[in-house]
């Protein structure tokens, strides 16, 4: 409560401007305190200190700090709390990584990632003028986190869900699927992509799969089921880099 109220004192120090703030205008500890302290202040006192705050940006951090929290008890309310705040375009230092560090914590046990997937807009714009060139837009971030960490505890549900909705759904978002499941096991991966039915989604799969599946013998033939002549050439490619640690792929 000291420290909270101590924030509410200090004035602004650095203007906020995109998610690379930290490096392009300083340090606004003002900000990342803000977010820490959104982590433990009691739900009945929160609005009130964000007020307090008198700093949007700060705001926005306080909001994505207590979210972080809130997904371990209510996984729904604090994922669409942090994407509002992220469409609202309030310039923060966090920007997309205050969605995405919602998985990164241990999610409570029957999360609805459906649902949480569902949340996402498929027409979200290239709004991050100032992002790296290449770099992809914030959604399509996010979506790819929560599926890799869909696929780190249910695989298969991953990977039919993005399979029953190929109007929205991009052969790309394999990739992630493969990453979580490899996070997860280290054997077995080509086996289990062969199961994927043949197409776009497969390709994407089993491209990702030439990376982490790399030393595994059914590898080669998964390889050569890529109905992708460029997608199988550079999946061969990956195959080849030998592993320098076999359990990191």
């Amino acid at each position: 409560a000291e420290a909270r109220q101590l924030l509410t004192e200090l004035p602004e120090t650095a203007e906020v401007v995109g998610e690379r703030s930290y490096k392009e205008r300083g340090k606004p500890y003002r900000d990342r305190w803000s977010k820490a302290a959104g982590k433990t202040c009691p739900e009945d006192q929160f609005e009130s200190f964000r007020t307090a705050l008198n700093c949007k940006s700060c705001a926005v951090e306080a909001l994505y700090g207590r979210n972080q929290m809130l997904m371990g008890s209510d996984p729904q309310a604090a994922f669409k709390s942090s994407l509002d705040a992220l469409k609202s375009g309030t310039p923060s230092i966090s920007g997309r990584h205050g969605v995405m560090e919602l998985f990164e914590g241990e999610l409570p046990v029957g999360i609805d990632f459906a649902k949480l997937e569902q949340q996402l807009p498929t027409d979200w714009p290239n709004e991050e003028a100032d992002r790296a060139s290449g770099e992809e837009d914030a959604m399509t971030a996010i979506r790819g986190e929560l599926f890799w960490s869909w696929a780190e505890i249910a695989p298969a549900a991953a990977a039919n869900h993005v399979l029953a909705n190929p109007d929205r759904l991009a052969p790309g978002l394999m990739e992630a699927i493969v990453g979580g499941y490899s996070s997860k096991h280290h054997n077995g991966i080509a086996a289990w992509v062969s199961t994927f039915p043949a197409g776009p989604y497969f390709d994407a799969a089993a491209s990702s799969a030439a990376v982490y599946a790399r030393g595994e013998p059914e590898i080669g033939e998964l390889i050569q089921k890529i109905q992708d002549p460029k997608m199988r050439e550079e999946a061969l490619e990956r195959a080849r880099v030998p592993l320098v640690n076999p359990e990191t792929r």
